[in-house]
């Protein structure tokens, strides 16, 4: 299907009751330099909206598999700043920013228009060499009302076992783009929303490795298809029956 006819099919389906519990928007780059405080002097720019500050630790493990020893080492890997509701949520790292939008999900213009500002923010103080990699990711919560059920009814993507139960299940899929990239769809049992539920995780991570200048228009127009592919996905994941529970 030609990526025109994917965004006509895609954009007529608007649900009043979306399943999505967090978006993001992930842009990575390969950093100019060391960018000693410059992560500091975004969220001074920011920080009326996003006043909620905390260090993003990275924790590494050494073996020494000859003394039976090992060593572990932390060190900060950038910043994690959000809202005063904690549902807008910025990484900020010398990699690169995601931004993410959790539980309060309106539309993609929300999160295309607040990543798109964070990244003029990000572009202006550490001037990035070139983006290296771009990605578009959704985690939907599927709640259906019951117990007991064939998967199928409301999945095209399902495991498939023998006659017996699942208690629960852990899929993963990667499907190469046509109009390039890669997608990587997980789905799994979750904690039910309520009793008499089984909830859904369908999770869709499209992304590229893709050489952009950091200030090219194309870095946005790739994001953008990557949300085309990825509602393209989302309604060949689910049936009807699904759907129905988003009216």
């Amino acid at each position: 299907m030609a990526l025109n006819e994917i965004k006509e099919l895609t954009m007529t389906k608007i649900y009043n009751k979306p399943p999505i519990v967090e978006a993001l928007i992930d842009i990575q780059v390969q950093p100019n330099h060391a960018l000693n405080g410059l992560l500091e002097n975004i969220h001074e720019k920011i920080k009326d909206e996003y006043p909620n500050k905390e260090n993003i630790i990275l924790k590494t493990a050494q073996v020494d598999v000859q003394n039976e020893r090992t060593s572990f080492t932390s060190a900060s890997a950038g910043l994690k700043v959000s809202s005063s509701n904690k549902e807008y949520v910025l990484q900020l790292k010398k990699t690169g920013i995601t931004f993410s939008i959790v539980n309060t999900y309106k539309d993609w213009e929300d999160l295309y228009s607040k990543a798109k500002k964070l990244w003029e923010f990000f572009l202006e103080e550490t001037n990035p060499t070139k983006v290296t990699r771009v990605a578009v990711r959704y985690i939907n919560r599927i709640d259906i009302p019951a117990l007991n059920f064939d998967l199928e009814e409301y999945f095209n993507i399902c495991p498939k076992v023998f006659d017996a139960s699942l208690s629960g299940f852990f899929l993963q899929i990667q499907i190469p783009q046509q109009e390039g990239g890669l997608a990587i769809i997980h789905q799994t049992a979750t904690a039910p929303v309520q009793a008499g539920y089984t909830s859904i995780l369908l999770d869709l991570d499209i992304f590229d490795f893709k050489y952009l200048q950091p200030n090219d228009d194309n870095v946005w127009k790739r994001i953008d298809t990557l949300r085309i592919q990825k509602n393209s996905l989302f309604e060949k994941c689910i049936t009807d029956k699904t759907r129905e529970l988003f009216l």
